[in-house]
């Protein structure tokens, strides 16, 4: 059988969940309880995945050789297993194992106590496993395994972006101490990862021993509400409090197609909305609390301007659950497009970045209008940059309002709240969707602009007071 990207994709994700399986059992025999291993949400371990592809593409001539199979499967793994925690040390500013007190051991990142298992796991997977696998998938139609490898891949990548952003949402709170290995220093960090909850939560039970430098306990940070942490006091209301990662390059030239009309592009668009609306329908109530209120309100048989409060990474996907399966277009930050994956990913997803030059935003707003007439939802944040934690409504920009007047469509206003429940540890997320409000057509054009923004946003914070606030 050919090895194509579906096979080494689908070897990847077979031996990820063997070597979670072989995680939990042992964590299970030593602890006497059950540890989901590993810092994504799934049942799978990527360094698995990662060796066994390794050793399959490196080592497949060796098969018949048992001695050498087993010693270079060793080295490899030993290879690959050091470097991870190298990197991941570097990344996030943890070590995840050590092996500092067992004999024969590397700068605590590997050992030999883990090298020889790993050598022999290394002949038994090119001898017996990899062929079993490998009957397997070639018994499925190539059609099929197509479909199961696009499920599996979309379901992998969000699991990395979600557990990816908590584990950076933890490094950002480690600026402010330096390194300390005092044993009250191990308590407080538990505590706080403890009081972040359930993600944080996983992430803790299944690395105990995570040692991290410089973390969770400036005495500063456990005394302030998070909005204090940002700054919010003493900055303006549109300022970025979010720095993107910016790895690439995106420009927006006067020949850009913000929306695609490629029908096979349009097809993977709406089979990946498709399956993220399933996916995040579950992590969304799971792990925010997610929750709509007066949704019977939402504009019905019409295009219009949907505008909210931004108050989370995720608030995004809120508004996208609660209008599916109505399409909804993002314009969003041009430098979310230089994020290596994700600018493919929110794409797909419907996302339009926004210019900055005239020309450009005069075809932008035209696109906008054009989708706005032909019945389609536009959602926009008029605060204009994304303020965690903090959900009181701040000042408005007027290009939500622009675009509603121009296409003589009504506001959808949301609002975004934070609110104690009691079967969860830290406060919910709640969005009201308040009565659409429509232009007045009596007032001129730049009126009706400041107008509609006037009463969407007096609506908007009066909506924001009635409900209990978390900060």
């Amino acid at each position: 059988m050919n090895y194509t990207f579906q096979i080494y994709f689908l070897l990847f994700i077979s031996y990820s969940i063997l070597g979670w399986i072989m995680e939990v059992i042992l964590t299970c025999i030593k602890s006497k309880k059950f540890v989901n291993r590993g810092f994504l949400i799934g049942p799978y371990c990527p360094i698995y995945g990662w060796g066994a592809l390794l050793i399959t593409i490196l080592l497949r001539k060796y098969t018949s050789d048992i001695v050498a199979l087993f010693a270079l499967g060793m080295i490899l793994c030993a290879i690959l297993e050091y470097f991870t925690s190298y990197l991941l040390e570097k990344i996030f500013k943890a070590r995840w194992w050590d092996y500092s007190t067992k004999k024969f051991n590397i700068n605590g990142r590997i050992c030999l106590n883990t090298m020889i298992p790993f050598g022999l796991l290394g002949v038994i997977m090119m001898r017996i496993i990899n062929p079993t696998f490998l009957s397997i998938y070639n018994s499925i139609s190539p059609k099929n395994l197509s479909i199961i490898v696009i499920i599996i891949l979309v379901i992998y990548l969000i699991d990395n972006i979600i557990s990816i952003s908590i584990l950076i949402s933890v490094r950002k709170k480690n600026k402010a101490l330096d390194k300390d290995n005092t044993e009250e220093m191990s308590r407080l960090v538990h505590d706080k990862i403890i009081s972040m909850g359930w993600g944080y939560k996983r992430l803790l039970s299944a690395f105990p021993n995570v040692r991290h430098i410089a973390k969770l306990i400036s005495k500063e940070n456990i005394k302030m509400k998070n909005y204090k942490k940002y700054n919010y006091m003493n900055i303006k209301d549109d300022a970025e409090v979010v720095k993107n990662w910016e790895p690439l390059k995106f420009e927006i030239n006067d020949n850009y197609k913000y929306v695609s009309k490629n029908i096979i592009f349009n097809f993977f668009s709406n089979v990946l909305c498709f399956i993220v609306a399933i996916i995040l329908s579950i992590f969304d109530r799971l792990l925010y609390g997610y929750k709509v209120i007066n949704k019977k309100n939402i504009v019905k048989n019409s295009g219009f301007v949907s505008i909210s409060n931004h108050i989370h990474w995720m608030d995004c996907t809120f508004v996208g659950l609660m209008n599916y399966p109505h399409r909804i277009y993002f314009p969003t930050l041009a430098s979310n497009f230089k994020i290596p994956v994700i600018r493919h990913i929110i794409k797909l997803l419907y996302a339009i970045p926004i210019p900055k030059t005239n020309n450009q935003k005069e075809i932008f707003y035209n696109t906008i209008n054009d989708l706005l007439k032909e019945g389609k939802i536009v959602h926009m944040y008029p605060e204009g940059s994304l303020w965690p934690y903090y959900d009181k409504v701040r000042n408005f920009k007027y290009g939500a309002f622009k675009m509603a007047v121009e296409a003589n469509v009504p506001i959808q206003p949301i609002v975004f709240k934070y609110v104690n429940k009691w079967y969860k540890r830290k406060p919910a997320i709640v969005c009201e969707v308040l009565k659409p409000i429509y232009p007045n057509n009596k007032l001129k054009k730049e009126e009706r602009i400041k107008d509609l923004k006037n009463r969407s946003l007096k609506e908007m914070r009066k909506s924001s007071e009635n409900i209990n606030i978390i900060l």
